[in-house]
C-alpha cells in the first residue's frame, strides 16, 4: 500500500480516502502527460527540428565528424609530431654533450690536446641546430601528417641520431680517414632523408607560395648533398679540408628560407 494511502486511512479510517487519492493521483498524471504534449507541439513538427547526422559503426548510430572538428585533430596530430621530433633532437645533443671527456691534465696544454673532441663537437652540435631551424622551416609547409611525411622524418632523426656515435669515434682518432668518411656519410644520410621531408612537406603548400624560394632551396639541397659525399669519398684530401666541407653547410643553411615573404609566415 501506497504511504499516502496509509495515511488517509489512518487518519479518517475510511476507505473512500483511498478512493480520493488514486483519483487525484490520476489527475495529476493526465496533468503533466498534457504538459509534455503541449511542449513538443510547441516545438513544431519532427521535420522542422535539426536531424542529428547518423552513420552506422560497429552497427550504432553516430554523429559525423565535422569538418572543423577534423581540422583540429589533424594540427593535434601534428602538434605531437612536431614535439616528439623536438624531444628527440634534444636527447641527440644531450647524449653528444655527456661524451665529453675531461683533459688529463690541468693546465692549456692539455686542454689544447683535446682540440679533436672540440673541432667535431663544434661541427656537428652546428649542424644538429641548423638541421633543426630547417627541420623547423620545412615542416611548417604541412598541412596533415601523412605516412610519407612520418617515415622521412622518422628516417631523417635515423640518420642524425649516428651524429654522437661518429663525432665520438672521430675524435678519439683523431680525424683518422675512416672515421672521418663514415662521419661525411651520416652527413650525406642526413640530408638525403631531409631531401624527402622537403617534397613531401611542400607538397601541401597552398599556391601563392614564392617559387623563387623553392627552388633555391632545392638548389642547394643538392649542392650540400654533392659536397657531403665529396667529403665522404676523396680521402686523398686532408683531414682538415674534408671537415671544411662538411662545415660548409653553414654557408647556405644558416637561414633556412632566405626568400621567405612576410606573409608566408602564417603558413
Amino acid at each position: 500500500m501506497l504511504p499516502g494511502a496509509a495515511w488517509l486511512i489512518g487518519q479518517k479510517g475510511d476507505r473512500s480516502c483511498l478512493l480520493e487519492f488514486f483519483l487525484d493521483l490520476g489527475h495529476a498524471c493526465q496533468a503533466s502527460l498534457l504538459g509534455v504534449v503541449a511542449a513538443g507541439t510547441l516545438m513544431g513538427p519532427s521535420s522542422a527540428r535539426p536531424k542529428r547526422a547518423v552513420g552506422k559503426r560497429n552497427g550504432s548510430p553516430h554523429t559525423n565528424p565535422s569538418l572543423g572538428d577534423l581540422m583540429t585533430k589533424s594540427k593535434e596530430r601534428l602538434a605531437r609530431f612536431y614535439a616528439l621530433s623536438d624531444g628527440i633532437f634534444a636527447v641527440i645533443i644531450t647524449v653528444m654533450v655527456l661524451a665529453f671527456k675531461a683533459p688529463d691534465g690541468h693546465d692549456l696544454r692539455a686542454l689544447i690536446s683535446l682540440w679533436p673532441d672540440l673541432v667535431s663537437y663544434a661541427v656537428s652540435y652546428a649542424f644538429i641546430a641548423v638541421v633543426w631551424l630547417n627541420h623547423h622551416a620545412t615542416l611548417r609547409y604541412a598541412q596533415y601528417l601523412t605516412g610519407t611525411l612520418a617515415l622521412a622524418n622518422f628516417a631523417n632523426l635515423f640518420a642524425i641520431s649516428f651524429i654522437p656515435f661518429t663525432t665520438a669515434w672521430l675524435a678519439e682518432s683523431e680525424m683518422a680517414s675512416f672515421p672521418l668518411t663514415l662521419y661525411a656519410l651520416v652527413f650525406f644520410l642526413v640530408q638525403g632523408t631531409y631531401m624527402v621531408l622537403m617534397r613531401e612537406s611542400f607538397s601541401h603548400a597552398p599556391d601563392g607560395i614564392d617559387p623563387g624560394s623553392r627552388t633555391w632551396q632545392w638548389r642547394r639541397a643538392w649542392i650540400m648533398l654533392a659536397v657531403f659525399l665529396v667529403a665522404a669519398l676523396v680521402t686523398v684530401m686532408p683531414p682538415l679540408l674534408r671537415l671544411g666541407l662538411l662545415a660548409s653547410f653553414l654557408i647556405l643553411y644558416c637561414r633556412p628560407d632566405a626568400f621567405q615573404r612576410a606573409d608566408d609566415s602564417a603558413l
